[in-house]
């Protein structure tokens, strides 16, 4: 398994002291069910601007 950046993060927000990201803005959701993912969620993931 490689290194993690000190800065990556799985829940809550990122570490304090880190930079906030550069990029696209980012929505987390998080849900049961392990590795299946909604439907409902799946549809939202890809009906964003550009994502076509």
């Amino acid at each position: 398994m490689p290194p993690r950046n000190r800065c990556e993060h799985t829940r809550g927000g990122p570490p304090a002291g880190c930079e906030p990201a550069r990029g696209p803005d980012v929505t987390h959701e998080e849900f049961d069910g392990g590795h299946s993912v909604p439907p409902a969620l799946a549809l939202r993931a890809v009906d964003w601007p550009g994502a076509r």
